[in-house]
């Protein structure tokens, strides 16, 4: 996992934030995917009406589940 915070002197952000998440759906994450489908739906209840996001997964090519 990594969290990535803008500096302390970067201005506000005050129309909303883009987020991508990455997941791995590949054999190995096979038993863990209802865990990462939680956790993903959680962060997304908790973003603001201005935020964007796209949902992109990967194992053996990359799809994007969000149309764009």
């Amino acid at each position: 996992m990594m969290v990535v915070t803008p500096g302390l002197d970067l201005k506000p952000l005050t129309n909303g934030v883009d987020y991508v998440y990455v997941l791995d759906t590949s054999g190995s994450m096979s038993s863990k995917l209802h865990t990462l489908a939680d956790g993903v739906s959680k962060v997304i209840g908790k973003m603001s009406t201005n935020d964007r996001f796209r949902i992109v997964t990967f194992s053996t090519q990359a799809s994007d589940l969000t149309g764009g």
